[in-house]
């Protein structure tokens, strides 16, 4: 089900098209993004997060609204999916919202959100025509690394080009390297399943590859690139990890802590780093 765009931003169905991209618009189509009585399959398979995280988890989204900039005009969400409440929070301080998706279910959950306040574009930022110098800010949060690690460049390069001069990109990365995934993921291991098993017939798998913290050096050409501390580790993660209340506080804290006095150790250290691209003014 195609979703039409009410401003200038018209719907783009490419007919380019690889096999990642294809396998993420069908887990997401099949299964992200379908509801049941539990919720969605990304909230089975990658939310869920305890109540101190989710203290920890807006202080986050405060971290995100900071890299925003002054600008309020216009937002472009690159795979913003059902919009989450740290994405509202973003669409909330801009006066035009567009959403592009692969999954043409997820628009529909993100217009069940937003209404007539966004326009909707199901495609790919690797072909769709969103024009040039459009947004004041495009916004990408853990979708870049669901993106083939040979077309991952040319992503981030359509994004800085649909960017007004003087506005900016703003990712959500991950660290492949991060010291702190390693050992959480070794410790969910031991702990059993990290994840909810997808049910019978539903994609099973979800590409991903993560880049080195060094690749992001290759746009300093098109724009002043800045890393910053996102988050320290996946909530589910710490979540099955970080049982103890008192544990998880106490982690939560000492997180907050080092990303205050040296956020260029906690970039180098965090599972998620926030990539902000500044292009120049015209």
């Amino acid at each position: 089900m195609g979703l039409r765009s009410k401003g200038p931003v018209e719907e783009q169905m490419s007919d380019k098209s690889d096999s990642t991209t294809d396998s993420v618009r069908q887990f997401y189509d099949e299964y992200g993004w379908v509801v049941d009585g539990e919720g969605s399959g990304e909230d089975k398979s990658f939310r869920g997060e305890s109540e101190a995280f989710a203290a920890y988890a807006r202080v986050s989204t405060r971290r995100v609204l900071d890299a925003l900039g002054e600008a309020r005009g216009s937002v472009l969400f690159v795979g913003g999916g059902d919009m989450p409440e740290s994405h509202m929070a973003v669409a909330r301080t801009f006066d035009r919202i567009v959403c592009l998706d692969l999954s043409s279910v997820g628009l529909e959950a993100a217009r069940r959100k937003l209404g007539a306040a966004a326009d909707y574009v199901v495609g790919s930022i690797l072909d769709a025509d969103l024009g040039d110098g459009v947004f004041d800010v495009v916004y990408c949060a853990h979708v870049l690394y669901h993106i083939n690690r040979d077309s991952q460049e040319a992503a981030v390069r359509r994004m800085l080009k649909a960017c007004k001069p003087g506005g900016r990109v703003v990712l959500v990365y991950a660290n492949p390297w991060s010291p702190v995934r390693i050992a959480g993921r070794a410790a969910s291991a031991v702990l059993g399943p990290l994840r909810k098993a997808p049910p019978p017939g539903a994609p099973a798998k979800l590409y991903y590859y993560d880049q080195p913290l060094g690749w992001w050096r290759r746009f300093a050409g098109q724009a002043r690139v800045r890393l910053a501390p996102w988050e320290a580790v996946a909530g589910r993660i710490a979540t099955k990890v970080l049982r103890p209340r008192a544990l998880a506080s106490g982690f939560v804290g000492a997180a907050i802590a080092l990303e205050k006095a040296a956020p260029g150790l906690a970039v180098r250290l965090w599972q998620y780093p926030l990539i902000v691209l500044e292009k120049p003014a015209a």
